[in-house]
């Protein structure tokens, strides 16, 4: 009696290629490529040397990635074809874990560096540190010319200095749970991603940050409404402006999250937690007069899904939210990791991500 093992392995192989691809209802941290390996030899046989098992890859924690890179280098560039990676910091278990996170970036650096860079399309990467004044930078080992979305927390991608364009048809980014964003932003962004059209910053409203980006942000505001104006008056295409984010830059959101302050204690006197409060109003309403300024007859609020054909909004603000205590910081930065997982999970599968 003939079986589906007594198909050529290459036969098989293009069926097994068909069957593992990822659709809306696909599950994406075991999928079937995963999953086939576990029926018989001659399937994972197959599932390995095609990269399947790994073709959308969840690793998370320390240990897990370093099993990860042994298992990479074991295989040859074809069976390491990742199409989309999540890698990840170890679960949050308390303040520490957020204030002084163990760093896995070098795990992160050698995995990038050992995957097959021509089929990389989606890339997320959480550290469960946020990202400040002492940030977690990780340099792109090599270009990545297949990669169109990027979901990066608490961690920042870099180029050599000697070396640009590392995604070269990267579309869309997401960089979240930043303190202090670096103040040559624009220009690390022109040099890893020139072709970069949506950008979301997940930021925290504090003086630093204004002063950082607010020239940037109103350059870049202008110069997108006088693209629109002249593509109004011409009757044609927009007309590109000088800014100083990548020229193909279509809409920035902003995503603003709070302030943690400690509760208080022995340790911490009243007045000292209201001083605290006061100067984290002060650096919010900095952040206001500077990033956010009004531009009369320009809506910037509402609904942020738009036709990239079409105009669509220059910059898209959440409402800057109100102080927690510390003693939530570790609840919510679970539930932003959760987030995270969904996002990365919907862009993989082809579905609409979340940006605000």
């Amino acid at each position: 009696m003939l079986t589906l093992l007594h198909l050529p392995t290459e036969i098989l192989s293009n069926i097994f290629q068909l069957a593992c691809a990822i659709g809306p209802n696909s599950p994406i941290r075991r999928p079937l490529g995963f999953t086939l390996g576990l029926v018989c030899r001659t399937f994972r046989h197959i599932s390995q040397a095609d990269g399947l098992d790994i073709e959308y890859a969840y690793v998370r924690g320390a240990q897990r990635m370093f099993s990860f890179v042994e298992l990479l280098r074991k295989r040859n560039p074809y069976a390491k074809r990742v199409r989309s990676l999540m890698l990840g910091d170890d679960e949050i278990g308390g303040v520490d874990d957020i204030l002084h996170p163990f760093s896995t970036t070098h795990f992160m650096a050698d995995i990038l560096a050992m995957i097959n860079p021509s089929r990389l399309r989606v890339l997320a990467l959480f550290s469960s540190g946020l990202y400040s004044h002492y940030p977690r930078n990780l340099t792109l080992p090599v270009t990545f010319p297949a990669l169109t979305d990027v979901f990066l927390s608490g961690i920042l991608l870099c180029n050599s200095p000697y070396r640009t364009c590392y995604a070269p048809h990267l579309e869309r980014m997401q960089l979240l749970r930043m303190l202090i964003p670096p103040d040559d932003l624009p220009a690390q962004l022109c040099s890893l991603a020139p072709n970069l059209q949506r950008l979301k910053l997940g930021l925290q409203a504090n003086t630093t940050t204004a002063i950082n980006l607010a020239i940037p942000f109103v350059e870049f505001r202008v110069s997108r409404i006088q693209s629109k104006d002249h593509a109004s008056e011409d009757n044609g295409a927009e007309v590109r402006q000088e800014h100083p984010f990548p020229h193909a830059l279509r809409q920035i959101v902003v995503d603003l999250f709070p302030h943690y302050f400690p509760s208080a204690s022995k340790d911490y006197e009243q007045e000292i937690i209201e001083s605290l409060i006061q100067r984290m109003n002060d650096g919010a309403r900095v952040f206001e007069r500077l990033i956010r300024p009004s531009l009369e007859g320009y809506e910037e609020e509402g609904d942020i899904n738009f036709d990239l054909e079409e105009w669509c909004p220059p910059a898209v603000y959440s409402p800057i939210p109100i102080h927690h205590p510390m003693c939530v910081l570790v609840i919510d930065e679970q539930q932003r990791f959760r987030e995270f997982v969904k996002n990365w999970e919907k862009c993989t599968q082809g579905a609409n991500v979340t940006w605000k």
